[in-house]
């Protein structure tokens, strides 16, 4: 039977899961995570509706389609999608647990209904797949959900009896339905899978179109046949029972040996190259998702923390632990031993690669930090200044340190990590491997780099000076700990800080081609290096670290930007997108309140169009801000808080400019001629009835006020963009 799956994770939770998903899903319309009723007809009816039939799938993006047009979804559809991406997904082994299940989570969340956290079937046996699904079921996802979705409503239709006599016999039946039902069945690997997670004992876990026909024509030599699906699943599990009574075992995969060496002659995946280090800043008006791409960006750069080495690890871990932390932690693991061991011990090693201290500075620290929390009751130790607490450190007559007095009770924190730094990284929990920081006029060199910091002394408890280092200076640090992941820093904002004194020296460092590729044992093996002028310390940018920046090209000191850091930069803009709007329907959209609607992707085009010939296209407002208005009540709210506010930094509250924007006066000049309904209104006021007569000093003026909210209605914000108004 097909439930031996070779080398791969235990298949049965999976199997389990499947079945369960069988008997609350497709036999009634319960869920997977809840007991409640959402895979219902209606549900794929009407994800069939607003999702698939409104796909390009030959050029939308999948996951940002489901997401905009989810949107305006019922909690109910939301959930179910969520549900859909966990059985599509059940098999990949490839797909970090904890990833596929924050993807979930994801998804689930814009219900606006808590999250399952507790569910049997999220754990990481379900999660951990059993198959290398390929990159198909990815790259081709729209595909396959349609196949899906189209083969849920077909079984939804049937009546409850024939429904069951599909599920629950050999899986022959609902194979022949499927290929009746569905077009082009045979190519989607959601079939060859489903079938399989229902039927495991008659189907193979083979989801590959071309890897089911490769093991059929090696075995049976039907290549030149067109056989249909169902053909080939025959052929497949008349394969394997074959093989089984050749080899005297059902425990057989046809991806592992001995079966695959009978049919797989692809040659050995070539070695990976190392991937080109990318420098990268993306521009353009607000609203126009850069920092929302920056966000998407950190996903590839967060993995499972087993992926990282136990040194890399440990260097990353005490990087923020105190001396006296590490020093106890080596003492607690060691038990009893002099200055050298303990100086030589992987915590104490790990520190002093994060701090970059050098072996002498380390091996006085510790004998310090010893001699300063030795008992107040030490025989052995001389040292006048002892007893700082916690007072736990002694050493005998040999010189040999150990934890003595109350440290079991006075040291509970230290302990707790000690054990953690035994224990080594979780392999449950996210390593992100980025940092995420915000320029400004006030940062410079010593915030980025390094500089000299006021610390707290944590032997003496008094204030020093040191020189600390900056958050680009800790990244290169953990990058350089770990040369075969890549690393990033995301600058939000980068041509709002003074480039020059932000990056000093280190922005010949930047360059691709001076970038230092670092061996295992941390010591340079190609590249450029300066002596940072704070710390004297010799300093190279890792080739595996990304530097990523974001421009807001409204911002006019984007054109001081410095002309050294646009050679080292490759540059995307990103201009307003009116179709990534949505509006309550997926078409861009909205009802009026009033048995209308409004389009808001006609009226962002209208108000950059007039911005554009007024200002310059690069203080056209971004899509972001009515990608989540879908009603009335939310775009009247994200008119009056957030694009009015913009205009008027834009123009410098000239208000008659906004209301040119908004179509809201018919001519200019001294007396412009409202057109009606306003949203920014006006009212002249004439000098002889302000001040009472004629007054050479003065002339008549113009005073502006925004509508209150409830006086701005439907044909306000329609005026702006229809023409026959």
């Amino acid at each position: 039977m097909a439930r031996f799956v070779g080398n791969r994770n235990n298949a049965e939770p999976i199997l389990k899961a499947a079945e369960h998903w069988k008997h609350a899903c497709l036999l009634s319309d319960g869920g997977i995570f809840e007991d409640k009723e959402i895979w219902k007809l209606n549900y794929f009816e009407e994800l069939d509706q607003y999702l698939i039939k409104r796909l390009d799938k030959n050029k939308d993006k999948f996951t940002e389609k489901l997401e905009t047009l989810l949107e305006a979804r019922s909690p109910e559809i939301k959930q179910l999608a969520a549900e859909i991406w966990w059985l599509m997904f059940l098999c990949a082994d490839k797909y970090k647990i904890q990833k596929k299940r924050e993807d979930i989570k994801t998804i689930w969340k814009r219900s606006g209904e808590p999250f399952p956290e507790n569910s049997k079937w999220l754990e990481d046996e379900v999660l951990a797949g059993i198959a290398h699904i390929g990159a198909g079921i990815f790259s081709r996802l729209a595909w396959e959900w349609e196949f899906f979705v189209l083969l849920m409503i077909e079984l939804k239709k049937l009546p409850a009896t024939r429904r069951k006599e599909l599920l629950l016999s050999s899986g022959w039946e609902l194979a022949k339905y499927i290929e009746e039902k569905i077009p082009k069945s045979a190519t989607r690997q959601s079939r060859h899978m489903i079938l399989f997670l229902l039927f495991p004992d008659n189907f193979e876990r083979i989801f590959s179109a071309q890897d089911r026909e490769k093991i059929v024509s090696k075995f049976k030599g039907e290549a030149d046949q067109k056989l249909s699906a169902v053909k080939i699943d025959r052929l497949l599990l008349e394969i394997r029972r074959e093989k089984e009574k050749e080899h005297g075992t059902s425990e057989l995969d046809f991806y592992n040996p001995p079966l695959n060496e009978l049919w797989s002659n692809s040659p050995p995946s070539p070695k990976p190259t190392p991937e080109k280090t990318e420098n990268l800043i993306l521009y353009g008006p607000p609203g126009t998702g850069k920092t929302y791409r920056l966000n998407k960006l950190t996903e590839k750069y967060s993995s499972r923390q087993q992926t990282l080495t136990r040194k890399t690890w440990l260097i990353q871990e005490l990087s923020e632990a105190s001396w006296f932390d590490v020093v106890f932690g080596t003492l607690y693991d060691l038990g009893k031993a002099k200055v050298n061991p303990i100086s030589e011990h992987e915590y104490v090693q790990a520190k002093a690669v994060s701090t970059g201290g050098s072996d002498s500075r380390v091996w006085q620290t510790i004998w310090n930090l010893l001699q300063r929390h030795a008992s107040k009751d030490s025989k052995n130790v001389g040292f006048k200044d002892r007893g700082k607490y916690p007072a736990v450190f002694d050493k005998n007559k040999n010189s040999a340190w150990s934890l003595v007095d109350d440290w079991e009770e006075e040291c509970q924190e230290q302990i707790e990590l000690a054990n953690k730094w035994k224990a080594g990284p979780d392999e449950g929990s996210i390593h992100q491997r980025f940092e995420f920081v915000t320029f400004h006029q006030a940062y410079g060199y010593e915030d980025f780099v390094e500089g000299i910091r006021p610390v707290l002394d944590e032997e003496t408890g008094s204030v020093k000076y040191e020189v600390v280092p900056g958050v680009f200076k800790r990244i290169c640090r953990r990058a350089k700990a770990d040369p075969d992941q890549r690393y990033a820093i995301f600058i939000d904002e980068i041509n709002r800080g003074n480039i020059a004194s932000i990056f000093g020296e280190l922005i010949t460092l930047l360059e691709t081609d001076k970038r230092v590729i670092y061996g295992k044992d941390g010591s340079p093996e190609s590249g450029m290096m300066l002596t940072l002028p704070y710390s004297g310390e010799r300093f190279g940018v890792p080739a595996n670290l990304d530097v990523y920046g974001t421009m807001n090209t409204a911002d006019r000191s984007i054109a001081l930007l410095d002309t050294a850091l646009r050679r080292r930069f490759q540059f995307q803009e990103l201009m307003p997108d009116s179709n990534l709007i949505n509006g309550s329907s997926g078409d861009g959209f909205i009802e009026d309140g009033t048995d209308g609607t409004i389009n808001l992707r006609a009226l962002l085009e209208a108000i950059n169009s007039r911005i554009r010939f007024l200002l310059s296209r690069d203080m056209t407002i971004g899509h972001s801000y009515l990608i989540n208005v879908h009603n009335f009540d939310e775009l009247k709210n994200v008119l009056l808080f957030r694009i009015i506010p913009l205009l008027q930094e834009y123009f410098y509250d000239d208000w008659h400019r906004i209301q040119l924007v908004f179509r809201d006066v018919k001519t200019g000049g001294e007396k412009p001629e409202p057109r009606k309904p306003q949203i920014i209104k006006h009212k002249i006021l004439e000098e002889k009835k302000v001040i009472g007569f004629d007054h050479n000093d003065f002339e008549n003026s113009t005073e502006y006020q925004v509508a209150p909210e409830d006086d701005i209605t439907p044909d306000a914000i329609r005026k702006i963009y229809e023409e026959s108004n």
